[in-house]
């Protein structure tokens, strides 16, 4: 359950880093101006919705007192994480692509 729970909080740092790659890479020294208009794809909600999204999955990455006998969390929930995370990156990609078309 831990590797899972780590590999959806790193599945969300990977897809941050996907939204902001037409200008910005990682370990790179080069910014691509080209790529700044699919940046203005992204809003203040979509920032939100992936900070609340990585909040609650840091939550259920970080173990808490044994005595609080927190349970596992149920599939259900996981999956509904996995939804999240899927539909936010396709619902930015769907709206990058259509600035692209644009442009």
């Amino acid at each position: 359950m831990r590797s899972l729970q780590e590999q959806l909080r790193t599945a969300w740092e990977r897809a941050v880093e996907e939204t902001v790659t037409p200008v910005i890479r990682r370990l790179t020294n080069k910014v691509d101006t080209k790529g700044l208009p699919k940046l203005t794809a992204i809003t203040l909600e979509d920032c939100d919705a992936m900070r609340a999204a990585y909040s609650r999955c840091s939550q259920l990455l970080h173990s808490s007192s044994e005595a609080l006998n927190v349970p596992l969390p149920a599939p259900g929930v996981i999956e509904a994480e996995i939804t999240a995370l899927s539909s936010w990156m396709a619902n930015i990609r769907d709206r990058q692509a259509k600035i692209l078309l644009a442009a």
